[in-house]
């Protein structure tokens, strides 16, 4: 696990491994829709699947070339890496709890906030909307992918409760 970590501060890298496997299927993703595309019987399919594996790989490749920490977890609050998710701060003052939730294959890690508008309201028209989209499906516009972190979910989960509770 890469993590720096004291008693009022901690980091949490992107799992770049994790990262690295999204990719290797993403790729494989990608060539099958391309060979759907080229098999005539499903193009429509095979350009959608391609399309989307592509996008992907743009998404995964993002993330193997960013060094910043996935999480930081601080005295005031926590900061969110935009590429896993919510991006940027969230005050312990706005924090009521966190939780794991499993969906598809991965958890994610859920932090519930007070005033959850004032969160689906930040950023860009599309990080808004992936926003407002985070917060019908998991009850809270601020969730990060807990498999993108280089640290077991259950003990994060641990720590995140014990620094919420200080």
């Amino acid at each position: 696990m890469q993590s720096k970590q004291s008693s009022q501060f901690m980091e949490v890298a992107i799992a770049k491994d994790s990262v690295i496997l999204r990719l290797v299927v993403g790729v494989l993703f990608l060539l099958g829709g391309i060979a759907l595309w080229y098999s005539k019987q499903a193009a429509i399919l095979g350009i959608l699947a391609a399309s989307f594996a592509a996008a992907m790989l743009v998404f995964g490749f993002r993330l193997l070339l960013d060094f910043r920490p996935g999480l930081v977890i601080q005295a005031t609050g926590l900061t969110l890496n935009g590429k896993l998710g919510y991006g940027g701060v969230v005050l312990w003052s706005d924090i009521i709890g966190f939780s794991l939730t499993r969906y598809g294959h991965d958890y994610q890690l859920i932090v519930n906030v007070r005033q959850p508008e004032t969160y689906i309201a930040r950023g860009s028209y599309i990080y808004r909307k992936l926003n407002s989209i985070s917060d019908a499906l998991f009850g809270s516009p601020i969730r990060i992918n807990a498999g993108l972190l280089d640290y077991n979910r259950n003990d994060l989960l641990r720590v995140l409760n014990d620094f919420h509770m200080r």
